[in-house]
């Protein structure tokens, strides 16, 4: 199975470079940060960037230990089990396949949102998998029973995995549609016996036409969308914050409030970064804002309450 070896060893070399660039912690906690310098899917960077690449480098970073373990532990399963009767090269396609349906799912549901890991395309393989084992067992039989036994199994292995936090269930849901259409495609119409023939190559193109423009169709709703040029914005300014050089970053966040005058989370950080340059009042209207659109936001009410103990004592000193 040299093609699930070489994705395993390849999510790991990336993991070990994602930890050298971050720091030790991010075994356990996900260093964003580093994850968007590294590739991590982001919905506002490929419609309003065009850096398309991120949907393919996106599924080789992972945020933590226990997220590659988990990923790499799976594909090395359904690796050894889809690999050789599929061959090499169909393997490589569903598995590419299904991950490039799973990004484009989750960018397309939350496009200000980070997504990284291969899961949406093992979830393929999975589910791929799952829908063999449904059409026919081992012994050529296909009894109710067992395959109520299969979905009984797949409903509980997919339960189990969805309660880890962070979990994208978007992601997962494209790659599982993505790797079972393509893989019932290569089981029904391809001639198995042999490495690769022209019907494989027309099921690739297929698919592969059907994400592009599954993409056109994202870029032409979702990448409309005005608040999402503001969300790069924001990430600019993050780094710019962590310096500090929080000028810099205010001058960021001044454009990003002006594309998305609405955008709570962006109001709540524009008021957190001017305060400290003590610019109050633009801060206080900030969290007006915010508290106009939602009036039970706790963290505008806490920056509201400083900012207004800061001038009272302020006005004291006077």
């Amino acid at each position: 199975m040299p093609v699930t070896i070489c994705l395993i060893i390849a999510n790991l070399v990336v993991f070990g470079f994602y930890i050298d660039q971050s720091s030790l912690d991010s075994l356990s906690d996900p260093d964003t940060l580093v994850l968007y310098k590294m590739g991590a899917s982001f919905g506002a960077a490929v419609f309003v960037e065009h850096q398309y690449w991120r949907l393919l480098t996106s599924m080789f970073l992972h945020s933590n230990l226990a997220h590659i373990a988990m990923n790499m532990f799976s594909l090395f399963i359904f690796g050894r089990l889809l690999e050789k009767p599929l061959g090499s090269s169909r393997f490589f396609c569903l598995y590419f396949i299904s991950g490039a349906f799973g990004a484009l799912t989750s960018i397309g549901w939350r496009p200000w949102v980070e997504g990284v890991g291969a899961s949406g395309a093992i979830v393929g393989l999975f589910g791929f998998y799952m829908i063999l084992q449904l059409l026919t067992d081992e012994k050529g039989q296909s009894s109710w029973t067992y395959r109520l036994r299969q979905i009984i199994t797949l409903g509980l292995v997919l339960y189990i995995s969805n309660l880890a936090p962070g979990i994208d269930y978007a992601c997962h849901f494209g790659g599982m549609v993505g790797g079972i259409a393509c893989g019932v495609a290569f089981a029904r119409f391809s001639d198995l016996r042999v490495r690769w023939c022209w019907k494989d190559f027309a099921i690739v193109s297929f698919f592969s036409a059907l994400a592009l423009l599954t993409f056109w169709i994202e870029s032409g709703t979702i990448g409309q969308d005005k608040s999402l040029p503001a969300l790069i914005l924001v990430k600019e300014a993050m780094p710019l914050i962590d310096k500090p050089d929080l000028p810099a970053a205010a001058a960021k966040l001044d454009q990003a409030v002006r594309l998305a005058p609405d955008n709570v989370n962006i109001l709540l950080l524009h008021a957190s970064v001017i305060a400290e340059m003590r610019r109050i009042p633009e801060a206080l209207a900030d969290c007006d804002k915010v508290l106009s659109i939602d009036p039970k936001n706790t963290r505008a009410q806490y920056i509201r309450r400083a900012l207004e103990d800061f001038v009272k004592r302020h006005n004291a000193q006077q």
